[in-house]
This record gives C-alpha cells, sequence and structure tokens, in this order.
C-alpha cells in the first residue's frame, strides 16, 4: 500500500509540472518517435517507390532536401525561442495587471503547449533526418513529413498569436475563470439535488476513528465514489471535517470515520491507508476542484481593480456580473450541505460543503467593503443584489435583505449627498430600509 502511495504522488508531482514542460514535451517526444518509424519506412519502400512519384514534387535530390531540412529546423527552434518568450511576456502582464493567480490557468493553457509541443517536434523530426541524409540515401517521405509538419507548425502559430492576444484581455479571462466556476457549481447542485431525492439515516456508532493528515497541504481533492464504496464495504460513515482548499497541518485530524461494528487493529490500519489514498493535499490551490479558490480569483481581480492604483471599475463589474452568473444556480435552489447516501438511504460520506449563504456571504462581503464610497460600483451591487432576489429561494430572502442594508449604510456612512444615496436606495427596492 505505501509504495501505491508514494507511486501515486510521484506521478501526481510529475503532471503539476505540466505547464509548459510535460505536455509540450510528450508530443514533441511522440511525433519523434513516429519520424524514426518513417525513416524505416524510407529505407523499405524507397525502392518500391511507384515511378511517378520519382518524377514530381514529391522527389527531391540530396542537396535540395538537406536545404529544406536545415531551413526548417533552424526556423522551428527560433520560433520556438520566440513562443516562450512571448508567454513569458503574457504571464508578466497577467501577474502585473490581473492578478498572480491567473499565471496557473496560462501555464495549462493547451493552445500553449500544443504550440511548443509541435514546434519542438518539427526541430527534433527535421534534425534526424537530416542526420539520416546522404548521397545514396535521400529520405523522400521523412522530407515531405518535416515540410508537413512546418506547415502545421505555421498555422499553429498563427492561431497562437491569436489566442496569446486574447488572454491578455481581462474580460475574456473573467468569462473563461467564471465559466469553469460555473460548471462546478451546476455540478455541486445537480449531486445535491439527486441526494435531497434520497431519505438518510446516519448509522449506529459502535466504533470510531480519527484519520490524521501525512503532510501539510491544501486539501484538492477527495475520491468520493471510491470512499463510499469503501464505506459500504466496511459499513461506515465518513466525515471530513475540513472543506475543499483548506489547508490542513501535518498530523492533524481532518477525518472522522464512523463504524457500525467493532474494528480490529488491522482493519483500522486499512482503512486509514484507503482513505489517505483517496485525498490528495497539494502545495498549492487551484481551481480543478476547488469553488472557493476560483471565487476568490475573480474578487482578487474585482478588488485589483477598485485599488486607487488601478481604479477600473468597469473591470470589477464585469466580475460582479459574472459571479452572480455563477451563483444562479445555486441560489435558485437554495443550496445547502449534502451527505451522499447509498442506495439503503445510509449516509456513506459527508463533506463540508458550499452553502448559498456562504457563497453569497464570501462574494458581497469584500466587495461592499471595498467599493464603500464608490456609487456605480455599489449601484451594480445593488442591482447584483436584486437580480438574485428575483430568481432566489424563499429561505435566502432575509440574507439578501440583509447584504441590501450593510450595502446601504456603507455607503451612507462614507457621508454622500443626499441625492446619490437616494439614487442608491431606488436599486434596493427589495430592501426595507429605515432612514
Amino acid at each position: 500500500m505505501s509504495f501505491l502511495l508514494t507511486l501515486k504522488q510521484a506521478i501526481g508531482e510529475v503532471f503539476k509540472i505540466r505547464a509548459l514542460a510535460t505536455v509540450p514535451g510528450i508530443i514533441a517526444i511522440s511525433i519523434w518517435i513516429f519520424s524514426i518509424l518513417l525513416l524505416i519506412a524510407d529505407r523499405s519502400l524507397q525502392v518500391h517507390l511507384p515511378d511517378f512519384l520519382l518524377t514530381s514534387w514529391f522527389w527531391m535530390n540530396n542537396g535540395t532536401a538537406e536545404s529544406v531540412l536545415s531551413v526548417i529546423s533552424g526556423a522551428a527552434i527560433t520560433t520556438l525561442g520566440l513562443v516562450y518568450s512571448l508567454v513569458l511576456i503574457v504571464f508578466t502582464l497577467a501577474a502585473g495587471n490581473i492578478g498572480p493567480r491567473l499565471l496557473q490557468r496560462f501555464n495549462s493553457d493547451r493552445v500553449n503547449q500544443i504550440t511548443a509541443g509541435l514546434l519542438g517536434a518539427t526541430f527534433l523530426v527535421s534534425l534526424t533526418v537530416l542526420h539520416q541524409s546522404s548521397e545514396i540515401f535521400v529520405p523522400v517521405i521523412s522530407v515531405n513529413f518535416s515540410f508537413l509538419l512546418a506547415v502545421l507548425s505555421l498555422l499553429q502559430l498563427i492561431f497562437f498569436v491569436q489566442s496569446v492576444s486574447r488572454s491578455v484581455m481581462i474580460d475574456e479571462e473573467v468569462a473563461e475563470i467564471s465559466r469553469r466556476l460555473e460548471y462546478k457549481l451546476s455540478l455541486i447542485v445537480q449531486n445535491a439535488e439527486e441526494q435531497s431525492n434520497k431519505v438518510s439515516k446516519s448509522i449506529t456508532q459502535k466504533d470510531s476513528m480519527q484519520i490524521e493528515s501525512a503532510e501539510n497541504g491544501y486539501l484538492t481533492i477527495v475520491e468520493e465514489e471510491t470512499i463510499c464504496a469503501l464505506a459500504c464495504e466496511h459499513d461506515l460513515e465518513v466525515k471530513l471535517l475540513k472543506k475543499i482548499g483548506t489547508f490542513v497541518l501535518k498530523d492533524q485530524t481532518f477525518i472522522t470515520v464512523i463504524s457500525a461494528k467493532k474494528l480490529d487493529d488491522e482493519t483500522r490500519k486499512s482503512i486509514d491507508e484507503q482513505i489517505l489514498e483517496c485525498v490528495v493535499l497539494s502545495k498549492s490551490r487551484s481551481s480543478v476542484d476547488d469553488i472557493e479558490y476560483a471565487i476568490n480569483v475573480l474578487i482578487e481581480i474585482a478588488l485589483r481593480a477598485l485599488s486607487p492604483g488601478v481604479n477600473d471599475t468597469f473591470t470589477a463589474i464585469s466580475c460582479i456580473d459574472r459571479l452572480t452568473g455563477a451563483l444562479n444556480s445555486s441560489v435558485q435552489c437554495g443550496l445547502t450541505e449534502q451527505s451522499i447516501v447509498d442506495n439503503e438511504g445510509c449516509v456513506r460520506l459527508q463533506i463540508p460543503g458550499y452553502t448559498a449563504n456562504s457563497l453569497i456571504d464570501s462574494v458581497f462581503h469584500p466587495l461592499r467593503r471595498s467599493a464603500a464610497s464608490n456609487l456605480l460600483m455599489l449601484i451594480k451591487l445593488a442591482d447584483a443584489l436584486s437580480r438574485l432576489h428575483e430568481i432566489t429561494d424563499s429561505k435566502l430572502d432575509d440574507l439578501l435583505q440583509a447584504h441590501g442594508r450593510l450595502l446601504y449604510n456603507s455607503y451612507a456612512s462614507s457621508t454622500p449627498l443626499p441625492q446619490d444615496l437616494e439614487h442608491l436606495k431606488t436599486h434596493l427596492d427589495f430592501v426595507d430600509i429605515k432612514d
């Protein structure tokens, strides 16, 4: 078990480097290996090529082949350096103008990875074919394959430039982050609705055990299906004590297991190891499964835009619009914490989830405080609360009204003109405000 756990962690660490190293490297090496097979095919099939190919543009002499391959390999490695330079420039602009946590998303951008991998493959293939060319052997199939890679690299480079130009547009990045956030929240809402239709009951506790963290790190991934299968097998109820994204200390208890029967030492050890294999503690947070992290990135962009040094209210407004759009489904269903239940109705896994209340609080509190004297931003926050109030579950009505009153009082405390205060009040018509 310990070997499998170590192997799993090692593989995880390798793929954390995936950014502009692992994926481009795999693409380049895969195409390079294929080119070696083409060279073997060249040696085997060249004597059997049809006559019309020997006189068409497909055929070339050794001097032409070497010239073409030299140009392609030189251009490919030069362009690859240019691509990485452009990516670094984008990183610098994004870190300074939008937010440093966006670099993680840029690192995993598929366009960047494919472009780097294809250019690297073009260089390796051309260099390898050039190495194998001679006066007595011209690998025409491989040379033409190198030419094809050069054409594909050119088209990919054009697409890369277009992608890079969009990546520094804040509205595009905000839209992409919110799209992923909305997708993850919709999955949580869907799962909550499925679980709400089941009658749940807790098991009768006869034994329990505490599971401690094996290392420091952020709780990023929980393999729910595997843990539920384990819980059903041993008749357990597993309670995760920390939310996804929480920083867990080494030797800190973060999981409680309740059993319907007595557990011997060997079973306890086995359950402990299997559950630890189902959770991933990472050195840094990401938006893969961490809803709160994605929300914080959008809030960070908005707060940075509202800072005196940037003073870009409309970027903050864009973040508000996207955040309310992402919260739409969770607010409509009045999302509450849910437990995962088996087919017999027994609770098998409890994860501290994201409730509609906590999501609304996490979005509106920091933005309201930062925009206490910015009337334009406060009006947009009021409009966002109003939109949510129109679609909300009745259980959230009091919470939205409370946020509306806080919004009004925050602006009133900044000693605005009476006309401005009254204008804000008209956007909070769903709130009972007492002057």
